[in-house]
């Protein structure tokens, strides 16, 4: 059994693959169905040896995790692991899938602002705290801006609910009606909102085109702390896309989020004209302007939603906030606390696929990566986990070959960071986390098999083999990163098809029937 956090040791089984490419060109010659089985089996021979030959590696390089892992006290639902993720002694940070969703994860939140701040604590034992809650992860969520926007989902949410934190919450300075029809710098642009609205609506509504679901704001989430932990949070929320890019960009990066073909624009060619200028005149702001905006900022909390919007804002649009912000942080003056996006955006690389590629390619171009804002060293962080996301990490450390660990957080979990140490506040029942041996060639398999194709032939290939070049943290060039999410998208969404169909494909009809619901259902946990 293989930990997630541990998937670095998958780079050898990666590796493996390429003693298999001469079954691959006899194949492409050949063109039958038995070639392409045995290529298969050479396939898996080949990774069933590399797993032998790393098995000592792997063995050590889990040793110093496991020494280290502590269980709660008796009777709690939760069990605690240290994690070999690299921080500063100073450096407090708190990393959720869902949010601050218990009351485990509220008390070590609380518990970890009260030891980064002693000194703020006053003698009735109170303590004010003032927090930044950056929400650019919500701005294109059509509950944000429309007002007649309502959904069901568990429960009953409208635009004036207080779980929505609409754009008079959220103090935005962008007039609403920028997401109506309008022109802007010589292109028209239609309606964004729905009009199908209504009293138990679906919340992802057909044909929507701005984003789904509410904005779940941290200022909801911390008002609570003051009578449960004494803690006053001064929340104050703040958009860097929303203060300081211009209208045509705003408006862009909503047209380039629901578009699958960019050529649907009116007038595309000004449109892409006009967007290369405003994109190539960023940043905006001086480095002395956002320290002085976080000169007494105790607490930042990133919220949920699209985190490419989350990386466009710190590292396109205000880059200098995003440099005094984590300057703060390793000095241990400001708390980081990150939910889902929030908290990707905070760790080493995103995992994730759901983001358009349009956002990076137009946004980013080749320089785009998968890379945060690399907080806890050489750790990512993928919330809300379930069985659905173990392709898409051993896809990700077959194009990478990258150390970094990748931890899993499901929701109602958390990693904390403290005293230079990182833990996983981790729920004791549910599904296991560990991807066992004999499914990553199976994962392997179906990469190679459902993502290559004639409009992709070579890049693989080539993805593969630029990581072996030195580029720090650019892992995966802009081009490989829409190949990797691509890939990650049909691997999460018929990966179990492709498992029964072609795996167990010698199985009868019944049997292929209950492993696909098995798979699927495992899928959902």
């Amino acid at each position: 059994m293989l930990p997630i956090l541990f998937a670095a040791c998958l780079v050898q089984v990666a590796a493996s693959h390429g003693e298999a490419l001469a079954a691959d060109d006899e194949c492409q010659d050949d063109g039958s169905e038995s070639c392409n089985m045995n290529m298969l089996q050479v396939r898996s021979n080949s990774l069933e040896r590399a797993w032998e030959d790393e098995s000592d590696d792997l063995g050590e390089l889990l040793g110093s995790e496991l020494e280290h892992d502590a269980s709660a006290q008796s009777g709690t639902a939760f069990k605690e692991k240290f994690l070999s993720c690299h921080v500063e002694h100073g450096q407090s940070m708190f990393f959720t899938a869902n949010g601050l969703s218990n009351s485990h994860l509220k008390k070590s939140f609380a518990e970890l602002v009260r030891g980064a701040f002693p000194d703020k604590i006053q003698k009735d034992g109170g303590l004010r705290v003032k927090t930044l809650a950056l929400w650019d992860s919500c701005f294109l969520k059509e509950a944000v801006w429309n007002k007649d926007w309502q959904c069901t989902y568990k429960t009953a949410v409208d635009f004036e609910n207080p779980e929505n934190y609409n754009y008079s919450r959220l103090s935005a300075t962008t007039d609403a009606s920028l997401f109506r029809a309008v022109e802007l710098n010589g292109t028209s642009f239609g309606d964004l909102f729905s009009t199908s609205w209504k009293p138990g609506s679906d919340c992802e509504a057909p044909g929507m085109k701005l984003e789904p679901y509410w904005c779940e704001d941290f200022g909801g989430a911390l008002q609570s702390f003051k009578k449960e932990h004494q803690i006053d949070f001064q929340v104050e929320p703040i958009s860097l896309i929303d203060r300081f890019a211009s209208p045509f960009l705003k408006r862009a990066i909503a047209e380039l989020s629901f578009r699958k073909n960019i050529s649907e624009v009116p007038d595309a060619k000004a449109f892409l004209h006009t967007l290369k200028q405003e994109v190539d005149a960023l940043p905006v702001g001086s480095d002395a302007m956002y320290e002085e905006i976080l000169a007494d900022v105790d607490i930042i909390a990133l919220d949920g939603g699209n985190p490419d919007l989350h990386k466009f804002a710190l590292s396109k649009v205000s880059p200098g906030f995003a440099k005094a912000l984590k300057k703060r942080i390793l000095a241990g003056k400001t708390v980081f606390i990150g939910r889902s996006a929030g908290a990707m955006i905070g760790a080493d690389d995103m995992i994730t696929y759901e983001p358009n590629p349009n956002l990076g390619s137009y946004l980013f171009g080749d320089s785009e990566t998968a890379s945060g804002m690399h907080l806890i060293g050489d750790c990512s962080i993928r919330p809300h986990w379930s069985s659905k996301w173990k392709p898409g990490v051993v896809l990700y450390t077959m194009l990478t070959r990258s150390k970094e660990r990748i931890i899993p957080v499901r929701n109602g979990e958390a990693v904390s960071c403290s005293r230079g140490l990182c833990k996983r506040l981790q729920l004791s029942s549910g599904a296991s986390d560990e991807i066992e041996v004999g499914e990553i060639g199976s994962y392997v398999l179906a990469a190679k098999a459902t993502c290559e194709d004639e409009s992709n032939y070579g890049l693989w290939d080539w993805c593969s083999e630029s990581r072996h070049l030195d580029l720090g943290f650019i892992k995966l060039p802009g081009k490989c990163l829409n190949l990797y999410r691509s890939c990650f998208r049909t691997l999460a969404t018929s990966y179990c098809e492709y498992l029964t169909n072609h795996t167990f494909a010698n199985r009868n009809k019944r049997a292929r029937t209950a492993l696909l619901e098995q798979c699927l259902q495992n899928g959902r946990a």
